[in-house]
């Protein structure tokens, strides 16, 4: 603690071994290790108010059946082939947030973001052959990062509730599709309108608009 602040840091290290066998014979035997840092920080601006930071290092392993090198067949036009050579997914994940409770008066808010930065991540590669598709999984480097950032807001009147919230995404990545990379920006924006209304012994009734935007370009 250091005032009205309060930090946790932390690092965790992970020691991974793993294997891939097919009809008997050993085509993998790995290992590695990976130190995975984090980072908490609170700050408390009084009883109401708070403002949190949240930072960690992730890895994360598929799932084995991406580890096969035989095709699959996803669908009537998709084939899809694991790789023995992947490894773990590595990323940077960070939130910072805003929270306010006030109680007395009934009101309530917060505001949000996040971002997630991709170290070494797995992708698929994908050949198109007319409406035929081939799909290979790749242990990559390519760019990618998400972006978020979100709201709400509540007001209560006896037994009356009105809220409101906004959540908007940004992200951009890239792809590999006939052995040319491909870079792709998204954009996700949406905010809703509800009303309340609760009462003992009485129904629960609740009013909802919601509106979602999107905008993908490659």
């Amino acid at each position: 603690m250091l005032g009205s602040f309060i930090f946790k840091p932390g690092i965790t290290y992970h020691q991974y071994y793993w294997q891939a066998k097919q009809f008997g014979d050993k085509l993998v035997n790995k290992n590695k290790g990976m130190w995975l840092p984090a980072l908490n920080v609170e700050f408390e601006v009084n009883s109401v108010n708070k403002i949190v930071l949240d930072y960690s290092m992730n890895s994360t392993f598929k799932d084995a059946a991406e580890y096969a090198n035989r095709y699959r067949l996803n669908s009537f036009n998709q084939l899809y082939r694991g790789n023995l050579d992947l490894e773990n997914e590595s990323y940077h994940s960070g939130t910072l947030y805003y929270r306010n409770t006030n109680i007395l008066n009934r009101i309530y808010y917060n505001l949000g973001s996040s971002y997630i930065k991709r170290e070494k991540s797995i992708r698929n590669t994908t050949v198109l052959e007319g409406i035929d598709q081939i799909s290979t999984s790749v242990y990559s480097d390519l760019p990618e990062n998400n972006y978020s950032f979100n709201g709400s807001f509540s007001r209560t009147f006896s037994n009356f509730v009105l809220g409101t919230g906004v959540n908007a995404g940004l992200s951009d990545y890239s792809r590999i599709i006939n052995e040319e990379q491909i870079d792709y920006k998204n954009q996700n924006f949406s905010y809703r309108l509800q009303a309340t209304y609760r009462k003992k012994n009485a129904p629960y009734i609740r009013l909802l608009w919601t509106q979602r935007l999107t905008n993908s370009q490659s």
